[in-house]
């Protein structure tokens, strides 16, 4: 199971997706898609998985709530990022790599800047945007490898716990706190001096 969630705007890619499914189709691997979400190319994208004849191996569904949606994560052997080409794209990290990786997701996005900030490539795979070839490539190697998924999954999750959990943030956000108010002291202190 592959899945993809959003609201199909552009820099999401999801037309890269049902071309990168349908090339795996083409390879025989044996990888079946869960499309979930409304929106701007949702409709372009359905028609197009039809003119590649893609029915019995993608599936597309309605916007859900947060807990269907964590249930079809953890179905999941891959979580689906962002794929576009603009230039948002690049520097955006979408909150369902989050999501995903607070679940223990394995999770395959477009190799952008923002992602590369973000995560190392023992954490989340990458592959180039907007290259449905590539993506299938990618895909086809990550589903023929239960342990990269497995270790893809934990790493992701050790990194979300370190650097993107509340616990972590809130550490974070104390210590530019302190920082702040003890700068503020001293430039007060030198002021009155």
């Amino acid at each position: 199971r592959v899945l993809f969630f959003g609201t199909y705007v552009p820099l999401q890619g999801a037309d890269w997706i049902v071309r990168a499914a349908s090339k795996l189709r083409n390879r025989e691997v044996n990888a079946y898609f869960v499309m979930i979400g409304e929106g701007q190319d949702r409709a372009d994208t359905e028609a197009l998985a039809n003119t590649l004849s893609s029915k019995d191996y993608i599936s597309f569904q309605s916007a859900t709530t947060q807990e269907v949606l964590v249930a079809e994560m953890q179905r999941a052997s891959v979580v689906l990022g962002i794929f576009g080409t603009s230039d948002k794209a690049n520097r955006v990290i979408p909150h369902k790599v989050f999501e995903a990786v607070a679940c223990g997701r394995p999770v395959l996005t477009a190799d952008t800047e923002a992602i590369r900030e973000a995560f190392n490539g023992d954490e989340v795979a990458v592959c180039p945007p907007g290259d449905p070839d590539a993506l299938a490539d990618v895909l086809a190697d990550l589903l023929a490898d239960p342990d990269r998924l497995k270790g893809l999954a934990s790493r992701a999750r050790a990194a979300y716990e370190q650097r993107y959990s509340t616990d972590s943030q809130v550490e974070r956000l104390g210590r530019i706190l302190r920082s702040a108010i003890a700068e503020d002291g001293t430039k007060t202190a030198n002021v009155r001096g």
